[in-house]
């Protein structure tokens, strides 16, 4: 472990000759042979194949005497060893700071190919997007006595910080990131790295946050090398590298000891978007690493107080966030002197404003942001007219919303455009929202794409900044050219705030209804007849029947033309893989219409003129079209209806009709099973949790329920769903059966097998089953580990449980042996065992290593090994850990040739072994 590396070691050597070993006239061995030098300077003080020529201490002592001394004033003690390592401790402290400090920056090269990786530079949302506080606010929370306990404690700790929208929360992760990384620069002696990540552009995902952590924090040429050179070669490898493989590369950065502390902030977690539970995913794994005890690690949330981040963080130092009075006050005064019409304003009415303002805006930055916005915009204010403006907007901001809204939407050009940024799938470009707004079936029908480029109407950056800025922003998603990277650099259009999107969501159905192209179908159905329409423009309509996989191809021409727009409003092109019938899914929505009087696709479901009998209620299932499940629950469309199959099928296969399902239409009865196929499905907690929270009168916790929650696919997923269900009142009093713990036992992971031992009460009576279900699990060694942790005093080692072990691989071999050794050895059927395991090589090692010398090799082991694929391995291992023992005869060269070895493995092993068989038959 040394060679290479710039360690101090201190080699020790004998002077005086050793009496060899000698056997006399009764056989025995005594110290009385010819004496000599048994380990020679030169061998003493290598390392890794060096000479340690600056540390080489000679003692006046033969080969025994280096190893014990005469007693604790032994001079080879107290003037060499003794004195040496006092001095190393001296030196220790000295020593180290030197080693930490051995972080070489980054190369040039590896900068660049760092910026390469960047979805938009790390730092720009931050500084560019959300505000500085004002001066002299805040600093009421850098006093706070959890803060600067999480801040300077010496062990690993979380802390959240929560509070409805608007109260300033992203201004103070801002604020508390800045005093971070200022609060380390005054501690030279420390190496300390501070990483953040603000999600501000409302589609933000979790393994977005992963790789710009993982990015931030490689900060020297040694942590470089944790990146995998393809990711370092490779943007799209990068961006597309699944979430475990990403989280155990963070997990590694944050680990590792060059840095002494680590400060992670994540601002407005509850505005990254749900992706298959991934965000509670995350922040699980977060609060696991972040409360390990080997490190300084801290982790700052900030999010609205919501469920899903609740449960993860109840155990969490927290504070629920409310804007300070006194921070208010500075924060009117300085929008009010910032105001482009302030000059016009006298020193009286400033004060009027300022106190107004303050006695309205209750508690609220934000709600004191819209309307400092709306005097703003005032071309020259008067008294009156400022009165007017902070009399008409109520304190609430939802209330404030439904005003500003109901306003803009009396324009139809406005009310089109905030329909497409609430609703859409993702951020649109102008572009996009152009061709949107322009391609409007309810105002004009265009055959051909290209005659929509006569009545295009322009929607410009000034125009919306202009005229909805109160609400919406534009702006680049991606700022790469900042660093002279070529990518998308379109301009997008957000929400100035993740709180208007969530008010479209609640309220713009009803709100929108009195908008003339909307009408009764609401928002998401608008969205999908334009694309219908879009699509069934002649330059899609001119293609013949499609294979499938003339119909992937189509589907990616048909994104390029149309500047992605139909995966883009529906989301529906994301599902092709999983959708077995591609005729009736081109037939919709290549050459489908929508017939907006009668809301019917039956009609025109054909293909070459015949008619295909797909029922849309199986394809807005298999699609999870969430707007056409409320049609054919409202029952719009003609003879289609949900049945019970239907529901339970949407629980695993549409979590977002299932989720309107259960929390718009409450008329309608859940079906018996329903608890449990959430409870199956892979994404079933979210499902659980609805059922729970909106249903909860007609779901029934049973042992079949937490059975299926504990036999779900994913580990995280069960364990998560069982700690929820059994919380619940009417689970109190379910006991913990064997086949919970059957389930438990054949996991990856040890969470649900200690979930259910806290809660039993006296000895496991199937402990013996479990032991074997663990150790027959070549990735149960947690498991096993929990199981010996809780039920230690009742375990018993066997040999059969150690060979089982052995088959299963070297790491559940090793944790039961070294559990196990005073009461059981390692037997020849344990070897035997080894060379099938999951890593032969390794267990087989490990197995003779750790074996008594009276278990030998024998000719059945030998055969065995011959007959193994990787035999030529495992007879090495044996010949080098057992070479005097081994014969080979004729019996296990006949096993080799009539084995499993490939051809060139079968030379190397006829060539190691011929040489020592006496005699050799025909074979």
């Amino acid at each position: 472990c040394c060679k290479d590396q710039d360690f101090q070691i201190i080699s020790f050597y004998e002077t005086e000759l050793s009496h060899t070993l000698k056997q006399n006239a009764k056989g025995e061995w005594t110290r009385s042979g010819p004496k000599k030098l048994m380990v020679t300077q030169d061998s003493a003080t290598k390392i890794g194949g060096r000479s340690n020529a600056r540390n080489q201490i000679p003692l006046n002592t033969d080969h025994s005497g280096l190893v014990k001394f005469e007693g604790i004033h032994d001079p080879n003690y107290t003037d060499l060893v003794r004195r040496n390592i006092e001095e190393m401790v001296k030196a220790a402290r000295s020593v180290i700071d030197a080693r930490l400090s051995r972080m070489h920056k980054l190369l040039p090269t590896q900068l660049s190919k760092l910026k390469n990786l960047e979805d938009t530079p790390l730092d720009y949302f931050r500084h560019n997007k959300i505000s500085n506080a004002c001066p002299n606010t805040l600093h009421w929370f850098l006093d706070d006595e959890d803060f600067r306990s999480w801040r300077d404690s010496s062990e690993a700790s979380s802390f959240w910080i929560h509070g409805s929208p608007g109260q300033g929360k992203s201004v103070l992760a801002k604020f508390v990131t800045k005093h971070l990384e200022d609060h380390s620069k005054s501690l030279p002696t420390e190496k300390i790295v501070v990483v953040s990540f603000f999600c501000y552009r409302q589609e933000d995902q979790p393994i977005g946050i992963l790789r710009a952590l993982i990015l931030q924090h490689i900060d020297c040429q040694e942590l470089f090398e944790y990146l995998p050179s393809h990711y370092q070669e490779s943007r799209s490898e990068f961006l597309n590298a699944p979430f475990s493989t990403l989280w155990e590369l963070f997990a590694k950065l944050a680990l590792d000891t060059r840095h002494q502390r680590v400060y992670c902030i994540v601002d407005a977690l509850d505005e990254c978007v749900q992706v298959e539970n991934q965000r509670a995913e995350l922040l699980q794994r977060f609060i696991e690493l972040f409360s390990s005890k080997q490190r300084q690690l801290k982790l700052l949330i900030t999010s609205r107080y919501e469920t899903d981040i609740a449960l993860c963080l109840s155990d969490v130092p927290n504070i629920s966030l409310h804007a300070r009075t006194e921070d208010l006050n500075l924060y009117v005064l300085s929008k009010i002197e910032k105001l482009p019409n302030e000059k016009l304003l006298s020193p009286q009415t400033k004060e009027e404003v300022r106190n107004t303002i303050c006695a309205q805006a209750g508690g609220t930055f934000l709600w004191v942001f819209f309307v400092i916005k709306q005097i703003g915009e005032l071309p020259a204010p008067s008294s009156y007219d400022i009165e007017q403006i902070l009399k008409e907007n109520p304190k609430e901001l939802d209330e404030l919303y439904l005003k500003l809204v109901t306003r803009l939407i009396t324009t139809p050009v406005f009310a089109k455009i905030l329909v497409w940024v609430a609703f859409a799938e993702r951020a649109l470009t102008l572009d996009e929202i152009n061709d949107a707004i322009n391609y409007d079936p309810a105002v004009k029908s265009y055959k051909r794409l290209s005659e929509m480029t006569r009545y295009r109407s322009m929607i410009s950056k000034e125009l919306i900044c202009g005229k909805l800025g109160t609400l919406l922003d534009v702006h680049k998603k991606d700022q790469s050219k900042l660093n002279g990277l070529d990518r998308d650099t379109n301009d997008y259009v957000f929400f100035i705030h993740y709180s208007v999107k969530d008010f479209f969501h609640q309220h713009g159905k009803t709100l929108l209804s009195s908008c003339g192209f909307i009408g009764d179908t609401g928002p998401a159905v608008y969205l999908a007849r334009t694309c219908l329409y879009y699509l069934s423009a002649e330059e899609f309509n001119e293609i013949p029947s499609q294979t499938a996989s003339e119909f992937v191809a189509l589907v990616q021409k048909a994104r390029k033309a149309s500047t992605s727009m139909l995966s883009v409003m529906v989301g529906i092109f994301e599902h092709e893989s999983s959708f077995d019938h591609e005729e009736p899914f081109l037939a919709l929505w290549i050459r489908g219409h929508w017939e907006s009087e009668i809301y019917s696709f039956h009609d025109t479901l054909f293909l070459d003129g015949e008619a295909l009998g797909f029922r849309l209620s199986d394809l807005a299932i298999e699609l999870d079209i969430c707007w056409l499940t409320e049609l054919i629950l409202a029952e719009q469309i003609l003879e289609e209806r949900f049945t019970e199959d239907h529901i339970i099928d949407m629980v695993s296969r549409s979590p977002n009709s299932f989720h309107y399902l259960c929390v718009c239409k409450k008329d309608i009865k859940m079906p018996e099973n329903v608890l449990i196929a959430s409870a199956k499905s892979r994404n079933g907690r979210r499902g659980v949790q609805l059922l729970l929270d909106h249903r909860r009168a007609e779901v029934y916790i049973t042992e079949r329920v937490i059975e299926a929650a504990a036999a779900n696919e994913s580990d995280y997923e069960g364990k998560e769903m069982v700690k929820l269900l059994l919380e619940q009142d009417d689970a109190k009093n379910l006991e913990i059966t064997n086949e919970y713990l059957r389930i438990a036992a054949k996991k990856r992971e040890g969470r649900l097998m200690r979930l259910f031992l806290t809660r039993i009460i006296g000895k496991v009576d199937i402990l013996d089953e479990l032991l074997v279900f663990a150790a027959q699990n070549h990735k149960g060694v947690e498991v096993m580990q929990v199981l010996l942790e809780y039920c230690g005093s009742q375990v018993k080692i066997t040999e059969g449980l150690l060979t089982i072990a052995a088959e299963t691989g070297v790491s559940m071999l090793e944790l039961l042996f070294e559990r196990g050794k005073h009461e059981v050895e390692i037997t020849e059927a344990v070897i035997r065992a080894a060379m099938e395991s999951y890593e032969p090589d390794k267990t087989l090692r490990y197995s003779l290593e750790h074996a008594s010398k009276d278990v030998k090799i024998t000719e059945d082991i030998l055969a065995a090994a011959s007959e193994q694929f990787d035999s030529p391995t495992l007879i090495e291992i044996l010949l080098k850990e057992r070479g005097e023992e081994l014969t080979f005869t004729e019996r296990v060269l006949q096993a080799a040739l009539g084995g499993r070895m490939v051809e060139d493995y079968l030379k190397l092993f006829l060539v190691s072994t011929l040489p020592q068989l006496k005699s050799v038959t025909e074979f």
